[in-house]
């Protein structure tokens, strides 16, 4: 399957963040956490669901639009002329790091190796700047984009209760580049 990539302006690649971001799941991440004088702990443990779930996006679509319209750069995935995902980035005012504010494949390209040649893509694009680190956030039921990220090498680094507008944990998670 050849992909290529392009760059595009969120401007010009608007029509595009109206892709669905939906997507189905058989697992989620289960937050534990124990506090005491002595001691604070939290752990995350994978857990199967009862039933498939299919999740809806953190935002409606004009909100996506309006958070995805503040990238610096949209990389966006193309098959046989055809935009088939895409990533949405950007540089942090100090220029030492680069936030993915989106990324979504369309689900019949889903698993398929097209969000590993986007992040890949992203990567570049943050070494190219001469940024250092590349970050996202994840809520705690998206099992495929955590997979997503473990394979791509980008590393668990926080969490926080209640960064999403619906109030799901969050989890971030980066990969440093130099």
């Amino acid at each position: 399957m050849a992909i290529d990539l392009i760059t595009n302006t969120p401007a010009e690649a608007e029509a595009l963040f109206k892709m669905n971001h939906a997507y189905h799941t058989n697992f989620a991440w289960q937050m534990n956490r124990k506090v005491n004088i002595e001691e604070l702990t939290v752990q995350f443990q994978r857990v199967r669901l009862p039933r498939q779930m299919l999740v809806q996006p953190r935002y409606s679509t004009q909100e996506q639009i309006a958070k995805n319209s503040t990238a610096d750069m949209v990389l966006v995935a193309m098959k046989d002329d055809n935009p088939i995902g895409y990533v949405a980035l950007a540089e942090n005012e100090d220029s030492t790091m680069v936030s993915i504010i989106d990324l979504v494949v369309r689900q019949n390209h889903r698993r398929k190796g097209v969000g590993s040649i986007l992040l890949a893509g992203a990567q570049d694009w943050t070494s190219h700047r001469g940024c250092q680190r590349l970050v996202t956030d994840v809520t705690t039921k998206n099992d495929p984009a955590i997979n997503l990220l473990i394979h791509c090498n980008f590393d668990y680094c926080g969490f926080h209760e209640f960064f999403s507008v619906n109030h799901d944990i969050v989890l971030f998670y980066g990969i440093y580049l130099r």
